[in-house]
């Protein structure tokens, strides 16, 4: 009895430590799958903008230093069953414009999936933006000088510091535009829109279907305003602004001496506008 007693503390302890063991492998080496990159560069000489369309993996701009167009492609997969062959990159310089495409090219398997591809563009002061788009994966420019188009279906959409006008557009995620030289449409079907809007070149709609809208609007814009919400309050507090309408649900109003039609709208969620 005393024997078979130390026998199954011995067993016992024995699988507490291959459990530790197997515990402490996998918190100090975190699975990491599979990934690759790959770097090119193009004379901004031979470029006048950028342009992305990718399908699944983030996209992101920033300013880069020199002569040449810095073009950062990774792919990834989160299993080492993944071929990272599943997916291309090709680019394309024709007319002054730059083309990063990214493309499936297989199937996957049914347990590791399709790898992902993250573009990241390094773009000189005097290379534009075209359209940054993307199916599946978040949109981020920042410190750049240029006007610019976020897209994407699954995923948030963010400009800092932008000497440009940012249009953007998501189905599901959200929209951030801030301290930003002016804005087109920024609209999302499911998530906030939170922006700065210190001008705009015609008429521009800021909107959610569900989710919050969040604006700093400058007074020093010309602009006939209009800003509704048709399950909740408006909250409206711009000076150099002349009330026609306000409501619970909607402001209108003209701004400074008035001019292209600027909207503000969700269906489920707050809007507010502040001054900038």
């Amino acid at each position: 009895m005393k024997i078979d007693s130390q026998r199954r503390r011995l067993l016992a302890l024995g699988g507490t430590a291959t459990l530790t063991n197997l515990a402490g492998c996998s918190g100090a080496t975190p699975f990491v799958g599979k990934h690759s990159e790959d770097t090119r560069t193009y004379d901004a000489d031979s470029v006048d903008a950028v342009t992305v369309n990718g399908q699944n993996g983030e996209v992101t701009a920033r300013p880069t230093d020199g002569e040449q167009v810095r073009v950062e492609t990774v792919k990834k997969a989160g299993s080492v069953f993944a071929d990272l062959n599943d997916v291309s990159v090709e680019t394309t310089v024709e007319g002054g414009e730059l083309r990063i495409e990214t493309r499936q090219t297989g199937d996957g398997s049914w347990l590791a999936g399709v790898p992902s591809v993250e573009v990241n563009v390094g773009l000189p002061s005097e290379v534009g933006l075209g359209e940054l788009r993307t199916e599946n994966g978040s949109v981020d420019v920042r410190d750049v000088e240029t006007d610019a188009t976020l897209v994407t279906e699954n995923g948030s959409l963010e400009a800092h510091d932008v000497d440009g006008v940012v249009s953007a557009e998501t189905e599901n995620g959200s929209v951030t535009v801030r301290n930003v030289s002016g804005i087109g449409d920024l609209r999302t079907e499911n998530g906030s829109v939170e922006t700065d809007v210190p001008a705009i070149r015609g008429d521009t709609t800021v909107e959610s279907q569900n989710g919050s809208v969040t604006a700093a609007l400058s007074p020093d814009v010309d602009a006939s305003v209009v800003a509704t919400n048709d399950h909740g309050s408006v909250e409206f507090d711009v000076s150099n602004f002349e009330t026609t309408t306000r409501s619970e649900h909607r402001v209108e109003g003209t701004l400074g001496d008035g001019g292209p039609k600027l909207r503000f709208a969700t269906e489920n969620g707050s809007v507010t506008v502040s001054e900038l």
